[in-house]
C-alpha cells in the first residue's frame, strides 16, 4: 500500500522528528551517540582526578564489590543447597 504525502491529513500524520541539542536523552530510544558518551565518561574520570587519590580508587572499588558480593552470594546458596540436599537424603534413608 503506498500513500503519497499529499494524500495524509495533518492530523493522521506521523510528528516530524526534531534534532536534539540534549544529548543526555534519546528520544527515540533505538540510538547511541558514542562520541557523546565518549566525553561525558572523560569528563566524569576527569573530576575524579581531580578531586583527590581516593575518589578514582573508591571509583574503581565499586565495580569489585559488586562482582565480590554476588559471588559470595552464589557461593552461599550453592552451600545452602549442599546442606539441603544432604539433609534431605539422611532424612528420605531414616524413613
Amino acid at each position: 500500500m503506498s500513500t503519497t504525502r499529499d494524500s495524509l491529513s495533518p492530523s493522521s500524520a506521523a510528528p516530524l522528528l526534531t534534532p536534539y541539542t540534549d544529548h543526555s536523552k534519546y528520544p527515540d530510544g533505538t540510538t547511541i551517540d558514542w562520541l557523546h558518551e565518549q566525553s561525558t565518561e572523560r569528563h566524569r574520570v576527569h573530576l575524579l582526578h581531580v578531586r583527590g587519590l581516593l575518589a578514582p580508587l573508591a571509583d574503581a572499588s565499586r565495580t569489585w564489590f559488586v562482582v565480590v558480593a554476588t559471588g559470595m552470594g552464589i557461593g552461599f546458596a550453592g552451600a545452602w543447597l549442599d546442606v539441603l540436599v544432604r539433609w534431605l537424603v539422611s532424612s528420605s534413608i531414616d524413613h
